[in-house]
């Protein structure tokens, strides 16, 4: 019914010259629409089978007039959470739109529509992660840095580049040893309103995964680091406070273990059933490394260390 390129009449036409024909004008569809399942194949399948008889056009009543995609109506997009254990991130992403997978969302509002939210977190420098981005998709030389993004004291640097012809919003920050991501591909009429309604927020959301949890590993952290050993000791929770006996016991596994931390990360993080753990890399005083592994547990809304391992 709709098709530029064989319009119906020329089906018409070819009709008139063939001594046996059939000719069947399909309702909402276009070009190329015989090819794969569906109505229009099976009726040339029956058609190939038995060219004397008229295939049955039954499926044709059930095909129904065109569904024709509406403007963008950016005010009526709605955003869900997400949680990726494989790259430590959660996030936000349009409701509706398909979960590709490996922090991919497709909106795939029609067959030809290329509009791909993409959230990533990587053990890498955001430079490093953007470089893989510029090459993967083709687009040439890095793109310069078309301003910055403050969310809660995070840096955002903010990129604008192409990608086949069509906008691509980039934003890149580091945090926590890991690098994190945010890319929307979208249509050049539609850029500016889903910049607003669905990158913007997505850059705001993405953080790594159990941030909450991880940032009181580091306030455990920065107290060992100062020797508060009496903030670091609060900062347990009753079973490992058992264990440790007291401040006093803290300060002498310090000692015994000549654990003097100066800088350290978590990109890693596992979740469990009431735990959350947190693993990274940390780097002792006379620049010695070791593996530091915390294990958090939620008391009473807050984050409290139930555990700790150094390797």
């Amino acid at each position: 019914q709709y098709d530029p390129v064989t319009p119906p009449d020329w089906g018409r036409r070819a009709a008139e010259t063939l001594p046996n024909s059939f000719f069947f004008e399909y309702p909402g569809e276009g070009h190329g629409t015989s090819p794969g399942t569906g109505c229009a194949a099976e009726m040339m399948t029956a058609f190939l089978n038995d060219p004397t008889t008229a295939p049955d056009d039954a499926c044709m009543d059930e095909m129904g007039p065109p569904q024709f995609i509406p403007p963008l109506d950016a005010g009526a997009i709605e955003l869900e959470p997400f949680a990726n254990d494989g790259m430590n991130i959660t996030g936000v992403f349009p409701s509706g739109w398909t979960k590709e997978g490996n922090g991919v969302f497709l909106r795939e509002a029609s067959a030809l529509d290329a509009t791909v939210l993409i959230a990533q977190g990587a053990i890498a420098s955001a430079s490093e992660l953007l470089d893989y981005y510029v090459g993967l998709l083709d687009m040439g030389d890095q793109p310069e840095s078309a301003g910055e993004r403050n969310v809660d004291g995070q840096t955002w640097t903010l990129y604008e580049a192409q990608y086949q012809d069509q906008p691509a919003d980039m934003a890149l920050t580091e945090r926590d040893g890991l690098a994190l991501l945010v890319m929307l591909i979208s249509d050049p009429g539609e850029r500016d309103a889903l910049y607003r309604a669905v990158f913007l927020p997505a850059v705001d959301a993405l953080e790594p995964l159990a941030q909450p949890a991880a940032d009181a590993g580091h306030a455990f952290m920065k107290a060992l680091k100062k020797a508060d050993y009496a903030r670091a000791y609060e900062l347990c929770d009753a079973g490992l406070q058992e264990e440790l006996g007291s401040v006093s016991g803290l300060e002498e596994w310090m000692a015994a273990n000549d654990f003097l931390p100066v800088e350290w990360s978590f990109p890693e993080r596992n979740m469990f059933p009431n735990m959350v753990q947190v693993l990274g890399l940390v780097t002792l005083e006379g620049d010695r490394e070791a593996i530091i592994e915390l294990s958090l547990v939620d008391v009473d809304g807050e984050w409290r260390v139930a555990g700790f391992r150094v390797q």
